[in-house]
């Protein structure tokens, strides 16, 4: 196992091919990894090696990762 620097509340993970996202027990996002598409969602196309946060998510309840893609459902409540 490997442990993901700041990652201790994941209730949800997804891997993409190059990139990986969690569900934080907020409802936030944070990916890492590959990021040439702008598949982590930080607004910018720089890989990361850390977790950054999606930006504007705060509600998620599921993600998914794609080739170069990202998606997430959004919580009812």
């Amino acid at each position: 196992a490997v442990v993901v620097t700041g990652i201790v509340d994941a209730t949800y993970i997804s891997a993409g091919a190059n990139h990986t996202c969690a569900v934080r027990n907020t409802g936030a996002v944070v990916c890492w990894g590959a990021n040439t598409g702008g598949q982590l969602g930080d607004g910018t196309t720089m890989n990361r090696a850390a977790p950054v946060a999606v930006m504007g998510v705060n509600d998620a309840s599921a993600v998914g990762g794609g080739l170069t893609h990202t998606c997430f459902v959004q919580s009812v409540g």
